[in-house]
């Protein structure tokens, strides 16, 4: 009966999906997101600045933005597309306007611009007759259903929790947006763990923002405290008996990482998945390109591990030369990237509207 009570907050094993855009999803298309290179001079002034263009299309709506992958710095500028350009293989972004009348606050719309595919891997940047210019493609994360039903979901439960739909322990979606992505928060009470009481946290895509028929918990953390300290020989047995062969493993910190793709296939560090290519933005790895850590931030910018359907961080808590407990984190970048980009393409029609209304008023001096 215990066990039974822990898991009615998850709904039943099911899948999410999200509509295309009318042109029909593939791989030869800009459905999903696109990750594009633009480390350019040329680009910066005839554009934005910025070191990568992402780009998600979706029926629900359209988003571009010249961005720096570089934590904190501003977006060059953001666009919706226009109506109408979009073909499947190429799309248009921006507004023909004075860049005075561009910027509004924090946020500037971007110039015209029209982006092509060219090849598997690249596509073409115009702007005008002044710019034209082949850049490579980074990663694309096309839209498709993600079972959470999947067999490393199941296996990467914590404490009776797992990632996917979820009907209890979320609060109210906040009503105003903040510093950072709109959610969820879930909480879940464990227990004890050594002294103390014990919780996971996490966060919870809302149904009112994805249209999915239930929230969905993308993000949970938990730290626990062994009641007695082990060896690090038992604890990496336990950790790889649990949740298998991780993705990357620092044995100097027995510190492990598990990524997988979209299709829920564990890959290697030297993956050309979007998994890898996505989750790059985050890794953090030392002199010698090893896994270090998870850069995890609020879900405020552009860059994520998107192409990722869960990534799971692994780090025991140690002590006079034993473990005294453990921290994880586990997130679905897709569900995560979901939820942060149907809030984006919100953004440059709100700024579009600032821009109109400045321009329609007419002031009357008495």
């Amino acid at each position: 009966m215990k066990e039974r009570n822990r898991r009615l907050s998850l709904l039943p094993a099911c899948t999410i999906a999200l509509a295309m855009a009318a042109h029909g999803a593939g791989a030869q298309s800009f459905d999903g997101l696109t990750i594009v290179a633009f480390e350019d001079r040329d680009g910066a002034l005839y554009i934005a600045p910025g070191d990568h263009i992402v780009i998600f299309v979706a029926e629900r709506g359209s988003y571009a933005a010249v961005a720096s992958s570089f934590r904190g710095n501003p977006r060059g500028c953001i666009s919706a597309a226009v109506p109408g350009s979009y073909t499947g293989t190429s799309i248009a972004f921006g507004v023909a306007a004075e860049p005075k009348a561009r910027r509004q606050g924090l946020d500037t719309l971007c110039p015209p611009f029209t982006v092509k595919l060219d090849g598997p891997d690249g596509v073409r940047i115009d702007a005008g007759d002044r710019y034209s210019r082949r850049h490579e493609v980074v990663a694309r994360v096309p839209l498709q259903t993600i079972d959470f039903s999947g067999a490393h979901f199941a296996r990467h439960e914590v404490k009776g929790v797992r990632l996917g739909p979820v009907s209890q322990d979320v609060g109210p979606l906040p009503a105003t947006p903040s510093s950072r992505d709109r959610s969820k928060f879930f909480q879940r009470q464990i227990g004890t763990t050594g002294r103390y009481k014990a919780a996971m946290h996490g966060r919870a895509a809302a149904a009112e923002i994805t249209g999915w028929p239930w929230d969905v918990l993308y993000d949970i953390q938990y730290l626990h405290q062994f009641d007695e300290k082990g060896t690090f020989a038992g604890f990496r047995e336990a950790v790889l008996r649990q949740y298998g062969e991780p993705t990357s493993e620092h044995r100097e910190f027995g510190y492990m990482v598990w990524l997988y793709d979209l299709s829920g296939t564990l890959i290697r560090p030297d993956s050309a998945s979007s998994c890898r290519r996505t989750a790059e933005f985050w890794l953090k790895k030392d002199a010698r390109q090893a896994i270090t850590g998870i850069d995890w931030n609020a879900n405020s910018d552009d860059f994520g591990p998107w192409g990722c359907s869960l990534i799971m961080e692994m780090r025991p808590n140690t002590g006079d030369g034993g473990v005294t407990g453990y921290f994880v984190r586990m997130a679905s970048g897709y569900a995560m990237a979901i939820n942060h980009f149907l809030q984006r393409v919100e953004e440059p029609p709100a700024v579009m509207q600032k821009m109109q209304v400045i321009h329609t008023f007419k002031p009357k001096l008495d």
